[in-house]
């Protein structure tokens, strides 16, 4: 079981704050969604959660060891990372790509020859990437591409998966696909953790929700007592008709900074 958890981090760059005061814990699961508008500093918080940037103070901590103290191949093993736009630069097919992520689990399994190549075939036919895997993937759409490095995530098989922007750029029907397969991931000993814009998405699919502004946590918790009128006016400037159904908030905004309807 993966624990991941931050204890009063701060991040200042040339005088700014850019993270402030987060304390959080991450784990097995559940499927939470790190929401906020553009520059709160989501992004920024899972590069340094993933140990690739370093806070100015507090502590990030993987399985209650500094994380700055754990190898990236561990880290790795771990933690599965998707970075925002999903950048792939490598001449390779999207057969090889997804392959690649096979490397994380570690030398004993990588020898399995069977056991690999049943993974590979149900990350790529999860995905619906089937007709697509020997394209090259510099060749692909954005969104094309984004599920080629999502099946690399899955296929690699760690624990927690640390998504940025997964969804964007993807037609409703690959959207609904990637928050379903990210779904059937979380059990007792898997999580995901993913950055969303999409408000009724991240109220759908996910178990809970931290919410960013200005590099601070505002709120973290269920859907429906995270997105809020309040935190919807403070956060992002917008006024919003807020349903419950099943449980969990629908909301319509229909008026913004500008004073103009959506």
């Amino acid at each position: 079981m993966t624990h991941l958890s931050a204890k009063d981090v701060n991040l200042k760059r040339s005088g700014r704050n850019i993270l402030k005061n987060i304390s959080l814990s991450l784990g097995s699961g559940e499927l939470v969604g790190l929401i906020g508008p553009n520059g709160a500093g989501k992004t920024t918080l899972l590069k340094v959660l993933l140990g690739l940037i370093e806070p100015t103070s507090g502590l990030v901590q993987l399985n209650n060891i500094p994380i700055s103290k754990v190898s990236r191949k561990s880290v790795a093993s771990h933690i599965g990372y998707l970075a925002q736009g999903s950048p792939c630069h490598w001449p390779l097919t999207v057969e090889k790509v997804v392959e690649l992520g096979y490397l994380s689990r570690g030398k004993a399994r990588n020898n399995d020859i069977a056991s690999k190549l049943s993974l590979l075939n149900q990350a790529i036919n999860k995905l619906g990437l089937s007709s697509l895997r020997h394209r090259l993937v510099p060749t692909l759409s954005g969104g094309e591409r984004t599920l080629t490095m999502i099946a690399r995530c899955l296929m690699g098989g760690s624990p927690l998966l640390l998504a940025d922007e997964p969804i964007t750029g993807l037609d409703p029907g690959h959207q609904v696909d990637v928050m379903s397969n990210f779904l059937d991931h979380i059990s007792e000993i898997n999580g995901v953790v993913a950055v969303l814009h999409d408000l009724n998405i991240a109220a759908q699919y996910c178990d809970r929700l931290i919410l960013m502004d200005q590099g601070a946590i505002v709120s973290d918790g269920h859907p429906k007592d995270v997105l809020t009128s309040k935190n919807l006016i403070e956060v992002y400037g917008i006024v919003a008709d807020i349903s419950l159904k099943d449980g969990r908030p629908l909301v319509i905004g229909h008026r913004g900074r500008g004073g103009h309807d959506f």
